[in-house]
């Protein structure tokens, strides 16, 4: 981001304007402005076309690191961060798993790709239902507890705390959505190492569950799945599954948001996210959709879909 200030110092009233010296040069007028990271992905999904970054040898990763506890349970991360002493953006990933499986592991080639591209990748472990058998909200809480790691710690681990981004995939998008829509709720809170506030710079959510209240149609697969998140059927948990939808919450001040969606999606139907994103009528949003894609999809590989990669690209330059 570039910041242009000029300072006019009065010696008296009707002074006239110093003029600029040519070691102070006055500010351009065609300075190029600021980029709004949405539109800014708006138009890359919309071209298409744009340079892959690929993992170096330069690329460091340190880990595990312990970012909060919960019981006997250490929860982890591994930060992978570019060449140079930065401070470096990073961004905050997790995986998908329908909230009761997946790996941070496999987000590894990710993370690699990312810091070739000059942003540090931190992979997130979270608890997961059905293994620890967690109430939610322990992973929105994980969520919480990573970022505030990551901000309270920046100076040792070279990062920025101001230019955190969350980059999630199906559940981990959930999680991605919760950090950006509803940071300032309180009731999400667990037990972190670290205070302060789990404040984003961003979040990019693929293919994420938004809307889990009773009323939205999801399949009986789908629903079993949330009935495993949220301790309970739906339908006997109104407000439990409305403050687990991060779509509740809608604020203009909230952290951009980019959703991105699969246009052959089986497991979250774009219908679904349609109507999810028609409650964000306040929240600073995008939703783009990958045409001839299916649910899971990936990020930065050759092989992935080009659009989606370069929307998410361009909204990170622009963050």
């Amino acid at each position: 981001m570039r910041t242009l200030a000029i300072l006019c110092l009065l010696a008296g009233c009707g002074a006239s304007p110093a003029e600029p010296s040519p070691a102070e040069p006055a500010a351009r007028a065609d300075a190029e402005p600021e980029r709004d990271p949405l539109t800014a992905a708006r138009e890359a999904f919309a071209d298409g076309r744009c340079e892959l970054p690929r993992g170096s040898d330069g690329a460091a990763t340190r880990g595990p690191l312990i970012y909060a506890e919960s019981g006997s349970k250490r929860l982890h991360l591994d930060l992978t961060r570019p060449e140079g002493e930065g401070p470096h953006p990073v961004a905050a990933l997790f995986h998908g798993g329908g909230f009761h499986g997946g790996d941070e592991d496999h987000l590894a080639g990710l993370a690699r790709d990312l810091a070739a591209a000059g942003w540090a990748a931190a992979r997130i472990e979270y608890r997961l239902a059905g293994r620890e058998h967690p109430d939610f909200p322990a992973p929105v809480s994980d969520a919480r507890c990573a970022v505030r790691y990551l901000r309270a710690e920046a100076a040792d681990l070279g990062i920025d705390p101001e230019r955190v981004v969350a980059i999630g995939f199906s559940a981990g998008g959930h999680l991605a959505a919760a950090l950006a829509l509803q940071a300032d709720d309180g009731r999400l809170d667990g037990t972190c190492l670290h205070g302060g506030p789990p404040d984003v710079r961003g979040a990019v959510a693929f293919y994420a569950p938004l809307d889990l209240r009773p009323e939205v149609p999801w399949d009986a697969s789908a629903d079993r799945l949330f009935t495993r998140f949220l301790g309970k059927p739906r339908e006997e948990a109104r407000a439990l599954a409305a403050l687990a939808s991060p779509v509740s919450a809608s604020d203009p001040k909230d952290a951009p948001l980019l959703v991105i969606s699969a246009e052959d999606d089986a497991i979250v139907p774009r219908a679904v996210t349609d109507h999810a994103l028609e409650q964000l009528s306040d929240a600073p949003h995008a939703h783009l959709v990958q045409a001839g894609a299916g649910h899971g999809f990936g990020l930065l590989g050759e092989e992935d879909p080009r659009a989606a990669t370069c929307a998410v690209l361009a909204y990170l330059d622009a963050i």
